[in-house]
């Protein structure tokens, strides 16, 4: 019989004891309540944004993006290849066009070399992920928005909190979207939110939100009724789970810090196997502050990486691949023909192993699970 108290989950939920215990004396389970506003509130002032529109999940949020831009069939849209699908299908659901470019090997994060490549009369927007919180050349990457007139895009779902030359990932584009999933680092299980840096999507963007509405200014008592003025649907987060995120929210520092604690752990612990050129490890760069979102191994070979998840849940410790590349899909296969090159995303998918990671996971089972790799290219080198 397996010992289910020595199980070491890729992913575990925080406690909700607090938030739960008042949860049914909320005066409001809609959207746009009390703690929705002081969620937003408290992500604006620290985001410094026009505003921040709490959202019932990051792939609503980036739907609320994909209206903002008034997207036209046959409009491009310029992803990292190696992306959640909901990144691209907020978009490509609109009549847009995905132009994919490859990945760098380093940080696994778009190449800033290939989207020149891919920019032409019809690119309307970029749309850049900083994959396990660990940041694209944003800079560069937001400098050629600026000379080319196109709308630059922040998908942060894994990225809250995260710094690139002392500013927050998340404040480079004109829109950029969180996820409060619970695979993230700041929960409520599921939710997300919008900020808009640029002032011109200010009004549109509430509209959307709120099912196409003026809901908004008739809150505020700018009209004595709301009417429908635009398109949209119900993109808002309810009061439940924004009163599950509000205390997360107010302990941010402390939940990134133990993340980043485990995140350091991995690295120092496991280091010998990158020494050795056995695995290659997370590249974290002196500009970057990360929020321990992901750990992750990139091994030799697919075959290898089959037989270490196989041999770690003999120890019931798990582990989980990640993303096939958006090329690669059934989807994209069968509705646009373009053939590309994303070799190294194509390669690097097969070989990638993300390790077991949340704020409250003890030493003892980092140190188990550091234990049992090592075992393994122990007895298989």
């Amino acid at each position: 019989m397996k010992n289910y108290s020595s199980f070491i989950p890729f992913n575990k939920l925080p406690e909700f004891k607090r938030e739960n215990s008042n949860i049914y004396n909320l005066k409001s389970f809609d959207t746009n309540q009390q703690y929705s506003n002081l969620c937003s509130s408290f992500i604006k002032k620290i985001y410094s944004s026009k505003e921040v529109l709490m959202t019932n999940s990051c792939t609503s949020a980036l739907e609320i993006c994909s209206y903002l831009l008034n997207i036209k069939k046959g409009d491009e849209i310029i992803f990292s290849n190696y992306t959640y699908v909901t990144t691209a299908n907020s978009f490509v659901s609109k009549g847009a066009v995905p132009k994919f470019a490859d990945i760098r090997s380093d940080t696994l994060n778009i190449d800033e070399k290939k989207i020149i490549q891919l920019i032409n009369k019809k690119t309307k927007a970029i749309v850049v992920n900083h994959y396990g919180s660990i940041s694209s050349e944003i800079s560069i990457i937001q400098k050629i928005c600026k000379k080319r007139k196109i709308i630059l895009i922040e998908d942060i779902a894994e990225s809250i909190f995260s710094k690139f030359k002392n500013k927050y990932l998340g404040s480079f584009g004109d829109l950029s979207t969180i996820s409060f999933h619970q695979t993230k680092v700041i929960t409520c299980g599921v939710g997300g939110a919008l900020l808009v840096n640029n002032k011109k999507y200010l009004k549109k963007a509430r509209y959307v939100l709120d099912k196409g509405t003026n809901r908004y200014d008739f809150d505020k008592k700018k009209v004595n009724k709301y009417k429908w003025v635009s398109y949209g649907s119900s993109f808002g987060l309810s009061e439940v789970h924004a009163k599950l995120l509000f205390p997360q929210l107010k302990k941010f520092k402390k939940i990134i810090q133990l993340r980043v604690s485990a995140f350091n752990f991995y690295l120092k612990n496991l280091s010998i196997l990158k020494e050795n050129k056995i695995v290659q490890l997370p590249k974290v760069t002196k500009y970057n502050r990360i929020n321990g979102a992901i750990f992750y191994l990139i091994l030799k070979s697919e075959s290898e990486r089959v037989r270490l998840i196989s041999y770690l849940e003999k120890f019931n410790i798990f582990c989980k691949t990640h993303y096939e590349p958006l090329d690669e899909s059934p989807f994209y296969k069968k509705n646009f023909s373009t053939k590309i090159n994303t070799s190294i995303s194509k390669n690097l998918s097969k070989r990638i192993l993300r390790l077991p990671m949340y704020h409250k996971i003890s030493k003892i089972s980092q140190e188990r699970v550091c234990k049992k790799i090592k075992a393994f290219f122990n007895e298989n080198n």
